[in-house]
Order: C-alpha cells, then structure tokens, then sequence
C-alpha cells in the first residue's frame, strides 16, 4: 500500500471524531470505586423529560420505558409530578441474615449545590435486590437534573460497595 496523506488526514479526522464520542459518553457512564467482588453489579438509569409518550424513536422499548413512568397519571400535573431522573441500584451481599442500606447521594444543576441523599433499609433479602431511587417531583422541578451521583451499599455499619457516576468528585 502506497502513503498518502490525505488517507492519513481521513483516519486522524475519524479517530478524533471517535475520541470526542468517548469523551462524551464518559461523562454518563459510572465507575465502581470497589474492587470485581463489588456489592453493586449495576446502575440503571432513565430521565423522564417530556411527559409526551410520542417519544420519536422506531424502537417499541424507548416509549415502553415513557409509558411506564407515566402509568396512572390522569392529569397534566400529577404527569408534571413524575418528571425527573430514575434510578435502580442492583447490588449483592455474601451475608443474607443481616440487614442491607443503599444509599444514593446526589448533587443537582439548580442554585442548591448540597449534596442530596436518599436512602432505603432492606431487612429481608435473598442476598442479592434491587433499590430503586427517583428525583422527580419538587425537587426535580426546582433545582433542576441531577448532575452527578454515588450509590453506597453497607451492611453491619460498613460498606461493602460504592459506584458513582464519572462526574462524582
């Protein structure tokens, strides 16, 4: 194969394209601060912007996801109501016996830049669960999306699992 520079021009063009794409997408994604044996296997994410379920995609699971926010919301406020980020928090522990807190914190783009915490206590559990957090409502309306977040598992007084998102300093 013969050099030339503009196929060189071409390759540095799409790999910084692709950089800028990574870079992007960095800043969505989350990071385990844990080692592989984690307590938290996942963080789902969803952020309902729009109470309109005309969401323009070919893809039947995207306005799904929409519609089951939005179940049961009769009125234009009570759908306003579930604006807002949703959250689920898959976590694991070797101890079934002992009770299980998830927390998650997090920091909004309005004028409140306090870190916000919500947090759920798991008596009975298999081990392994589910928590689900939301910043909808007052809060979401107020101050805005949520900007960064950690979630935390601890059991017996210590934690066992951290995640976060890349933006969480």
């Amino acid at each position: 194969m013969k050099f030339s520079p503009m196929r060189c021009v071409r390759a540095l063009v799409v790999s910084g394209a692709a950089v800028a794409g990574v870079a992007m997408m960095a800043s969505c994604q989350s990071t385990a601060t844990n080692d592989e044996a984690s307590a938290i296997s996942k963080v789902d994410y969803y952020h309902l912007k729009d109470t309109s379920t005309r969401v323009q995609s070919q893809d039947r699971m995207v306005t799904t996801e929409a519609k089951k926010y939005l179940h049961g919301a009769v009125t234009n406020e009570e759908c306003r109501e579930r604006l807002g980020h949703y959250y689920t928090v898959y976590w694991k522990t070797e101890d079934k016996s002992a009770p299980v807190t998830v927390s998650f914190d997090y920091r909004q783009a309005g004028k409140d830049t306090d870190v916000h915490t919500l947090t759920e206590e798991v008596a009975a559990h298999k081990g392994k669960g589910a928590t689900k957090f939301q910043v909808t409502g007052k809060p979401y309306l107020e101050n805005g999306r949520v900007l960064m977040w950690r979630a935390t598992v601890s059991q017996n007084g210590e934690v066992i699992g951290t995640e976060r998102s890349f933006l969480w300093n």
